[in-house]
């Protein structure tokens, strides 16, 4: 983590004002907590979190006497999300699938099964 601990990247989004100081050593700072705070954005954005989702979360931590139900509770929420978004791709893959089995004839273009779905696309049943 570029030598900051959890600790102080927590310090470093609840106040980053106050770890600034003049000079070079302060520059470094905020530049090993910028690095950070990208990492663990980019952690959370591989879970699934949006920014401001993450900014919620970790709003949580701060705010005095939270506990981490609240935590828990958002992210049942997002698995739901990705549950239903698991949903969404393996229709969308079925769909695919028929689409390239109905293509095997190797017909010309002009009758390509794929094509005709995509000129009209009211006839896609997922």
């Amino acid at each position: 983590m570029s030598g900051l601990t959890r600790s102080a990247l927590r310090a470093g989004d609840a106040d980053a004002d106050r770890l600034r100081t003049e000079g070079f050593r302060g520059d470094r700072i905020q530049r090993q907590l910028h690095r950070a705070r990208s990492r663990r954005d980019k952690h959370a954005q591989d879970l699934g979190f949006s920014l401001q989702e993450i900014q919620e979360l970790l709003g949580l931590r701060v705010r005095h006497g939270a506990a981490c139900d609240a935590v828990e509770r958002k992210t049942r929420q997002k698995i739901k999300v990705v549950q239903q978004r698991i949903r969404d791709l393996l229709r969308m893959k079925r769909t695919l699938e028929r689409l390239v089995a109905a293509c095997r004839d190797r017909r010309p273009t002009d009758d390509c099964p794929i094509l005709e779905v995509l000129e009209d696309h009211d006839d896609v049943s997922h």
